[in-house]
């Protein structure tokens, strides 16, 4: 099937196939099944672990012997 105009009526993306690759998209996304309560705490857990890392490198990278008087 073909849209009868040169724009999705869903999304408005202009030439849009069949299906609209972007409605496509938003409807895989949406049928999606929900994370159970243990997988969003495993997911929580492991994101925490890595903003712990990343904050623990950026104080690594940091200069601490910067000196904001010396200017030489």
């Amino acid at each position: 099937m073909t849209y009868p105009t040169d724009y999705c009526p869903d999304c408005g993306v202009p030439s849009p196939n069949d299906p609209c690759d972007i409605c496509a998209e938003v409807m895989v996304y949406l049928t999606l099944p929900d994370p159970s309560d243990k997988e969003m705490e495993e997911m929580a857990f492991y994101y925490d672990e890595i903003e712990a890392e990343a904050r623990a490198d950026a104080y690594h990278d940091m200069d601490h012997d910067y000196d904001p008087n010396n200017y030489a």
